[in-house]
């Protein structure tokens, strides 16, 4: 297989629903306006990313404020909810800083298959454990979060690439801090998750899977377009209405229609996304089959 080195989030878009992955991955749509919700949990990303080098209040909530868009005209005032969700970071930051080293985001690769950026690292000061920091944004109950992301395997992939690249680390597991956040109430969780070599083992192993059945998709995709609603079906199950191409499998618009449109009201286009994914998983546009390494 060719250099097809994408992240977590790519392939576990491809399990979820092979139609959104296509809208997305393959013709290049997104959201022209991200959500509400969206914008929040990047901005409390960015506030805690800056508060980690600066423990200043003042600096993450004027970073949380240009990531949510407010200082660049968007419109909305999210700066009590940032405000409110800063206060109760500090203590629990505080205590982080006296138990660990926080080094700032990661990105690691496997060089063959997987990619990925970690929010933080934390290294404890009494032992040097390194700890895979990820911080989780939420309008929902904290406990939901927590257990989503102990059945995730996101964390799998970061304990594969963090051992990929630095073998000789000790890693105790996964730092992971959950920022619920809904009205005026506020509540913050954090969690050490470790993970075994055997959940590695079987994540690579879904991941090569993965990998196989999206080239053999392209490849289909690249000699035959028009049966592009065959080759990547849509998910009917309950993540449908948090999914932003929804509207599109709803309107009865054909998914050849999507790739040869010009524009598609409410979404913006990256160009070139189909080339380029031909060219990574070395599918010729004639469908051509390369060996498999």
């Amino acid at each position: 297989m060719g250099a097809s080195n994408y992240g977590f989030h790519f392939y576990s878009e491809y399990r979820t629903c092979p139609r959104a992955w296509f809208y997305h991955q393959v013709c290049g749509l997104e959201r022209s306006k991200k959500s509400d919700a969206l914008r929040f949990g990047s901005a409390i990303h960015k506030a805690i990313e800056v508060w980690f080098t600066t423990q200043s209040f003042e600096a993450a909530s004027t970073a949380a404020l240009e990531e949510y868009g407010l200082l660049s005209g968007e419109d909305g005032n999210p700066l009590p909810r940032i405000a409110l969700v800063l206060r109760m970071w500090l203590p629990i930051g505080e205590a982080l800083l006296k138990q660990y080293e926080i080094r700032p985001e990661l990105t690691l690769s496997d060089g063959a298959t997987c990619t990925g950026r970690l929010d933080f690292v934390a290294v404890e000061r009494t032992t040097g454990v390194h700890y895979l920091g990820e911080i989780k944004t939420t309008g929902q109950a904290s406990v939901d979060m927590l257990e989503s992301v102990r059945m995730s395997d996101q964390l799998v992939m970061y304990t594969h690439l963090f051992k990929k690249n630095y073998p000789d680390t000790p890693l105790g597991g996964g730092l992971v801090l959950v920022v619920y956040s809904r009205g005026n109430v506020c509540r913050i969780e954090k969690e050490i998750i470790y993970i075994n070599e055997e959940r590695v083992e079987e994540y690579l192993a879904g991941v090569w899977r993965t990998a196989r059945r999206v080239r053999i998709d392209l490849e289909a995709l690249a000699m035959m377009q028009g049966r592009a609603a065959e080759i990547f079906p849509k998910n009917t199950g309950l993540l449908c209405k948090w999914c932003p191409f929804s509207n599109l499998c709803g309107s009865g618009v054909r998914p050849v229609e999507v790739i040869e449109a010009l524009e598609m009201p409410g979404f913006t286009r990256e160009t070139g996304q189909f080339e380029r994914l031909l060219l990574d998983f070395e599918v010729t546009a004639e469908g051509e089959r390369a060996n498999w390494k």
